[in-house]
């Protein structure tokens, strides 16, 4: 008979054995789970034994056999298991397999095997050895240590291959850290980021209290119309642009973004953006006839009249450049007093209905068209993506088009998130309804969100008699004088402060150190009389300093350098890019076409499309049935033949193909 166990140290140990769940259990294991559970308890609670006995039928060694089980430590973790010793056929100490311990007699193969798959370097120079390759180097490493071939493993068939590989499995999840580490960068961030413990996560309520921002380069190709090899004007591609959206948390409500021609967006993109979102929101006349606002506005500044120069509490964003950038900062912290979050390094998690937002965008809107690049290198639909794009001579202006309206629909869609609500409904609710509070920017304080853009630096002074020079400033390669007026030369070499619009950069304002402003600066030449931004100004500079020879004059000159740009778009899809982007800064506003772009409305969705994006006061046909996407000529057949009837358009692209 079994030692007895003391059971009021059974009786104390009791209070932390957790619950076992017999749902899954077959009926013949639940019950005797349940006997033997009873069987302790009662042994536990000091019953009699003959008790026991005969309300369970087990004999008294049983029952004390396993109320030792249920406080012996486990070997392997050392926990005490509890009632889990119960359970009919669990093994809480498993025997060691042939090769654990084989690894226990020969220590420096188990070393070498694990140092190579977890890539320490004192072992291999090589990452991620894949399975097959790891077991060869088991097995030369058998021979090189004197294993014979009438020992495991070269008794089995398949040198232990199988069991070497279940033995790697149970080594990884023994070792999660290296595991981890073995898959990458940033599976390993998002490996520890998520996943276990209390979610940290804020759910605000209240509208503008908590803000997203992030950009997304755009799935599709457009085109930029420049003057070939032989002279003659062709239509290339052009590189991508991004999107900087700012989403409302509580209410999932685009409330202000801007896009980015450029390569890459920069800080001044991003306090576009947010400035976006606090000026009231105008409506842009469409030149592409297809597209048009919803009824009541697209916007919650046209929809909710409350909303009208409102103002945010705390904006979440990435550790980005051009979002950690000082005058981002300060502008929002200090013009706008708003809290910045900026979340975990490499943690789009934190971030999540920002993104969710641009993958909708993309499924429910440019994926659809001819001219997409797709979600990744191998998505099928970006299949003669260029080809499509010098079909349809998809522009820059068209893109900014279609954003507007897409934003506009999704922000009057119905939302799985909001209950069926869309968001400018849930926005006005919580207003007008929940009555919550927003706080909206003072009268004499909307002078600086207007302009936000702007940044302030300091520079000096410089002119003198001898040289028979005025007093200028200088700044990004030109020279500032004085606009209408001349500056005193008792103000030699004193420094002042300039205010810059990275829009325009003719002209600067510029103020006295003690804040008072004194004149406006226009800069000299070509660069005072041509319209270009800042990110423009750069590039110039960029390029003629590329072609300046040693012992010349630096004198930069922008037609010369966008004939340059011009002239290298003919190869170069950076280059005509940039030769596109420096022409539609010069003349202040869209270059767009004589020929609009030949696209005519979208496709409708398919049944397998997520209807997270789907309008709530219109249906549109169903395409589930066809199985390609319609041309953009069979697009513009149909609308051809069904030229006041959209709906009958849509359904006869719906319509299986003959054939």
């Amino acid at each position: 008979m079994p030692k007895l166990v003391d059971k009021l140290f059974l009786r104390t140990l009791r209070e932390t054995w957790t619950e076992v769940n017999t749902t899954g259990m077959s009926e013949a294991d639940a019950a005797k789970f349940k006997k033997q559970k009873l069987a302790v308890d009662l042994y536990i609670d000091d019953t009699p034994n003959d008790i026991i006995v005969s309300r369970t039928g087990l004999t008294k060694a049983r029952i004390c056999q396993l109320a030792k089980k249920c406080a012996t430590p486990v070997s392997t973790t050392g926990e005490i298991p509890g009632y889990n010793a119960l359970i009919p056929g669990k093994i809480l100490s498993p025997a060691q397999t042939k090769l654990e311990l084989f690894f226990d007699e020969y220590p420096e193969i188990k070393n070498k095997i694990k140092g190579t798959y977890f890539g320490d370097k004192a072992y291999t120079s090589e990452r991620r050895t894949n399975i097959r390759s790891l077991h060869s180097i088991f097995i030369e490493e058998c021979r090189i240590a004197g294993v014979q071939d009438y020992e495991f493993p070269f008794t089995l068939k398949d040198y232990g291959y199988s069991r070497f590989c279940e033995y790697i499995a149970k080594m990884r999840d023994e070792e999660m850290m290296l595991a981890i580490k073995r898959e990458g960068k940033d599976q390993r961030q998002q490996f520890l980021s998520t996943g276990y413990g209390k979610s940290l996560a804020i759910n605000p309520k209240a509208p503008y209290d908590m803000v997203q921002i992030d950009g997304h380069i755009i799935d599709v190709l457009t085109v930029v119309t420049t003057e070939g090899i032989d002279g003659v004007e062709i239509t290339d591609i052009a590189t991508r642009m991004w999107l900087i959206a700012v989403i409302d948390v509580a209410t999932r409500c685009i409330i202000g973004y801007s896009v980015s021609p450029q390569m890459n967006y920069n800080q001044y993109d991003v306090l576009k953006a947010i400035q976006s979102s606090i000026v009231p929101h105008d409506h842009k006349p469409f030149k592409l006839k297809s597209l048009s606002y919803p009824e009541g506005g697209g916007f919650p500044s046209e929809a909710i009249p409350e909303t009208k120069w409102a103002a945010f509490n705390t904006i979440m964003l990435d550790n980005a450049k051009s979002h950690a950038a000082f005058n981002v900062v300060n502008k929002l912290t200090n013009t706008l007093g708003c809290v910045m979050n900026f979340g975990s390094v490499a943690t789009p998690e934190s971030r999540g209905i920002v993104e969710r937002f641009f993958g909708t965008l993309e499924r429910s809107g440019f994926h659809r068209l001819p001219n997409t690049t797709g979600s990744n290198p191998r998505d099928l639909k970006r299949q003669d993506a260029e080809k499509y794009a010098k079909e349809i001579k998809l522009t820059y202006e068209d893109v900014c088009e279609i954003l507007e309206s897409l934003i506009a629909e999704y922000n009057n869609s119905a939302h799985s998130a909001l209950h069926g609500y869309t968001p400018l409904e849930m926005m006005a609710t919580k207003i007008h309804d929940a009555r919550m509070p927003i706080y909206t920017v003072p009268q004499d304080q909307r002078e600086n969100v207007m302009n936000l853009t702007h940044f302030t630096i300091e520079r000096n002074l410089r002119g003198c008699y001898a040289k028979g020079k005025q007093l200028r400033i200088n700044f990004k390669n030109a020279v500032y004088h004085g606009l209408n007026c001349r500056i005193p030369m008792t103000m030699h070499d004193e420094k002042v402060l300039i205010e810059v619009n990275p829009d325009d950069l003719r002209t600067v304002k510029m103020y006295r150190k003690d804040g008072s402003y004194f004149c406006d600066l226009i800069a000299q030449g070509e660069y005072g009389k041509i319209t270009h931004s800042l990110k423009t100004r750069e590039m110039v500079n960029e390029l003629c300093n590329e072609l300046m020879t040693p012992d010349t004059i630096f004198t930069p000159k922008m037609s010369l350098v966008y004939e340059e740009l011009a002239e290298r778009g003919k190869t170069d899809r950076r280059k005509r890019t940039k030769a596109a982007n420096m022409n539609r800064d010069a003349n202040g506003a869209f270059d767009r076409p004589d020929k609009p772009a030949e696209i005519i409305d979208f496709p409708p969705a398919a049944d397998d499309e997520s209807s997270y994006f789907q309008p709530r006061r219109k249906a549109v046909g169903d395409a589930s049935c066809r199985k390609d996407e319609p041309t953009p000529e069979e697009i513009a057949e149909a609308f051809a033949k069904y030229p006041n009837d959209s709906f009958a358009a849509i359904q006869s692209l719906s319509k299986p193909k003959k054939g």
